[in-house]
């Protein structure tokens, strides 16, 4: 708004230039859009990817400042009719364009790098997944056979190895076990051997809810049966 009021204050529209009218209103227009876009982004991507775009995407927004300065000095310098080749307007130019340039390099190099360690975070971000859902099923399991045998519950999961209780008023337990699927297993079997089917049965029912979006590949097999 500030360029418009600055450029076209007074502004004798002369229609036999129409290309000289357009380029008047469409530099500032196109400029401002451009970095109105580049703040968007910047504000939509700083937090994310551990914040990677962030400097490569604020040095974008510099080049096309940057390109807006020079864009305002030349509008204004053609106006008073001072504009001439070789100027001072010609070096914020080459300025900007070498700043552009550096700035999409930078994206590139970093793009690169997120594209480099994405199956890495990928892969560390299923088996994170995979963890909670299986601590998830085993709390489940333990806190359904808490309110039908009482405390006994506790003490018989305690028992499975790979299975530890954080906090049993909460019902959270945790599986430290490097294959979370036999540890459920094993809890499993461990309240079947105290109750036979019934508690296998309770067992299932508990965690209908969890496992119905798993795979059958991924659900343990003592559930499955």
């Amino acid at each position: 708004m500030s360029s418009y009021a600055f450029f076209l204050r007074g502004y004798d529209f002369d229609w036999t230039q129409p290309l000289k009218i357009f380029l008047d209103f469409g530099y500032p227009l196109g400029q401002a859009g451009y970095v109105s876009i580049a703040i968007l982004a910047y504000f939509f991507s700083r937090n994310t990817l551990g914040g990677l775009m962030r400097k490569p995407i604020l040095t974008f927004i510099a080049a096309l400042v940057m390109q807006y300065l020079c864009d305002f000095t030349f509008l204004y310098q053609a106006n008073q009719g001072t504009y001439y080749s070789g100027n001072i307007n010609d070096v914020m130019y080459a300025t900007s364009y070498l700043l552009m340039t550096l700035a999409l390099l930078y994206i590139g190099v970093m793009y690169k790098t997120i594209q480099a360690s994405y199956p890495q975070t990928a892969a560390r971000a299923l088996v994170e997944t995979s963890v909670a859902i299986f601590n998830q099923i085993a709390s489940r399991i333990v806190s359904e056979q808490a309110l039908v045998i009482g405390p006994l519950a506790w003490s018989e999961a305690q028992k499975v190895e790979g299975l530890r209780i954080l906090d049993q008023q909460k019902g959270e337990v945790t599986i430290s076990s490097d294959d979370p699927k036999n540890a459920v297993d094993q809890l499993v079997a461990q309240y079947e051997r105290l109750f036979g089917r019934a508690s296998h049965d309770v067992c299932k029912q508990a965690v209908a809810g969890i496992i119905s979006g798993l795979s059958p590949n991924e659900i343990p097999a003592s559930l499955l049966a």
